[in-house]
């Protein structure tokens, strides 16, 4: 599904990874690693967001999108809970799915608040309605547990969970050992110069 091939990132003069190198089907894959290990820097290559320094990102001819999840919301501020979310289900062509998005997260109270009045893990809960409602088949999930209660932290898991089960490829980055129990756990420390 996703092929890495050999990349190599570096910030200014310094090298953040390098030789990393690996395919991967479907599940779950956690990246872990000291602050600045290139963590979220990768999920950004693979994302198309950042170019690597060298190699290769490849993906299977049967991917079409993908979801990138950043750590702090991507929201219009000044937009509506549910002007947020049916915004990312009409680029997909999923309005059917907002209604599911909105309960799964418990956000039907909230579905007329301006995003800026939110507190940190509503904006969380929102932004998380995206994996729903694009229905991609890899997800790239940096720190996605943060700011999340543990009553949401768990609705997560288990979102993530039903996308591996479906054939789904979920790479999160994460400072937690029991992120998901299963998980592919790649070291970035073993990818640094």
């Amino acid at each position: 599904m996703l092929t890495l091939d050999n990349l190599s990132f570096n910030r200014g003069e310094r090298a953040i990874f390098s030789n990393l190198g690996i395919t991967f089907g479907s599940g779950l894959v956690c990246l872990r690693g000291e602050n600045g290990s290139g963590k979220t820097s990768l999920l950004e290559i693979i994302a198309g967001i950042l170019a690597p320094h060298h190699g290769i990102v490849s993906f299977d001819d049967n991917v079409q999108s993908l979801t990138y999840v950043p750590h702090h919301p991507c929201l219009k501020a000044d937009l509506t809970v549910l002007e947020n979310i049916s915004f990312w289900a009409r680029l997909s062509q999923n309005e059917i799915l907002i209604p599911t998005a909105i309960t799964y997260f418990s956000l039907e109270d909230y579905a007329d608040f301006e995003c800026h009045k939110l507190s940190a893990g509503l904006k969380k809960r929102v932004d998380l309605c995206r994996l729903i409602v694009e229905n991609t088949k890899i997800w790239l999930l940096d720190e996605p547990l943060v700011n999340l209660d543990s009553v949401n932290q768990q609705r997560l898991r288990n979102l993530i969970a039903t996308r591996a089960d479906q054939g789904g490829l979920i790479i999160a980055t994460t400072h937690t050992d029991d992120f998901i129990k299963g998980a592919m756990i790649i070291e970035m420390g073993d990818f640094s110069s």
